[in-house]
């Protein structure tokens, strides 16, 4: 079969680039968690009867035998052009389009309205999109609910499958590949955050953690971040907290402290080596669960809660972070405890996106079966 890819991330299996190439040229997109999501798809697809193509300008659509769309965080205020882009490109063809797959993002209260020209937009890009493929799949049941009750999606053409990124390994994944210390001072711990949605009470309780733990390292996973670390540009100001490392004279990037890695087998092979991650980067607590480390997720949003939550990653509402600051030591035994839940599920799990895959007539990696 011939899949038509439509993203702009290289494909890892290939010639990939080296981490220079993609910080210098954004192949991630701005955020690195762009790849995981990405190349995890194209993994479920890899097989020898299958060709796999990036979309280029110029390419007949015509000529392949569906076409593969990646909406990611689209069901959000501002987007509009990109479903009436969509909807051309369905309309000026004749092959299927399988959404793999489409999530919403909230206010930090859990709420969105989308204005009424965006919902026009998205019905018109996935009624028609659905004339041709039995269901769209979503990441959460937030994202389900947005489409039913807002767009008039009907629910029965509407899979919730989680985030690809989860079944990277497929079913190669090692579950419980280690023993977890004890909690102490000694523990190595990798902090992230996202630069525009944490607030006051997030930032100092992650600075203590900075402060606290000195084998602790903040992990950057956006463009600017990268151009702090790569380049010595500064980080935009309306990015910049003075509590977190988003300048060049931040204690944790005096000390060597902070790492921004683009490659998801360089980063899996570092993040092999802590202990415990936290912070609000939903990509950074798939990553570091895939690779045996304890993860415990600060959930902000919708975009982030519902991923969680289906796929049993160790979370805290942020609400409850700044109102009952609980110890890291609670934290950290939270997400150890987390860890046997995640992997209890990984199986069904596993089985609902190959089953959604199918569903929609792709030939799926054997790999990924069970």
């Amino acid at each position: 079969m011939k899949y038509l890819i439509f993203s702009t991330i290289p494909f890892e299996h290939e010639n990939f680039p080296t981490e220079n190439e993609i910080v210098d040229k954004n192949l991630f997109g701005n955020n690195v968690g762009n790849m995981f999501f990405f190349n995890a798809i194209v993994k479920s697809l890899l097989r020898e009867d299958n060709l796999l193509v990036r979309y280029k300008n110029g390419i007949n659509i015509d000529d392949f035998d569906a076409g593969i769309l990646i909406h990611a965080n689209s069901i959000r205020n501002g987007t509009k052009k990109w479903f009436e882009n969509d909807y051309n490109t369905i309309l000026n063809s004749h092959i299927p389009f399988i959404l793999v797959c489409v999530g919403s993002d909230s206010n930090a209260n859990f709420q969105i309205q989308l204005d009424k020209d965006l919902i026009i937009s998205i019905k018109k890009c996935y009624n028609l999109l659905l004339e041709r493929t039995p269901s769209i799949g979503v990441r959460g049941n937030f994202t389900k609910k947005v489409l039913v009750e807002q767009v008039g999606i009907s629910s029965d053409r509407i899979d919730v499958i989680g985030c690809p990124s989860v079944r990277y390994f497929g079913n190669k994944l090692e579950k419980f590949p280690r023993k977890y210390p004890l909690f102490s001072k000694e523990l190595k711990i990798a902090v992230n955050f996202t630069a525009y949605y944490y607030d006051l009470d997030e930032a100092i309780y992650l600075y203590k953690i900075l402060k606290d733990f000195s084998k602790s390292y903040v992990i950057f996973t956006d463009k600017v971040e990268a151009d702090l670390i790569y380049k010595h540009i500064p980080v935009p100001e309306n990015r910049r907290h003075e509590l977190l490392p988003t300048t060049e004279d931040h204690f944790i990037i005096k000390q060597n402290r902070a790492r921004f890695l683009a490659r998801q087998d360089k980063i899996m092979q570092m993040m092999h080596t802590f202990d415990f991650s936290i912070g609000s980067r939903i990509h950074q607590a798939i990553i570091s669960i895939l690779s045996g480390c304890p993860a415990l997720l600060i959930a902000h949003s919708s975009r982030v809660l519902e991923i969680a939550q289906h796929h049993n990653i160790p979370y805290i509402l942020r609400s409850e972070l700044v109102e009952c600051e609980p110890s890291v030591e609670e934290l950290y035994y939270r997400a150890c405890m987390g860890m046997i839940d995640f992997y209890k599920s990984y199986d069904t799990k596993l089985i609902e996106y190959t089953n959604f895959l199918e569903k929609n007539n792709l030939h799926v990696n054997p790999d990924f079966f069970l």
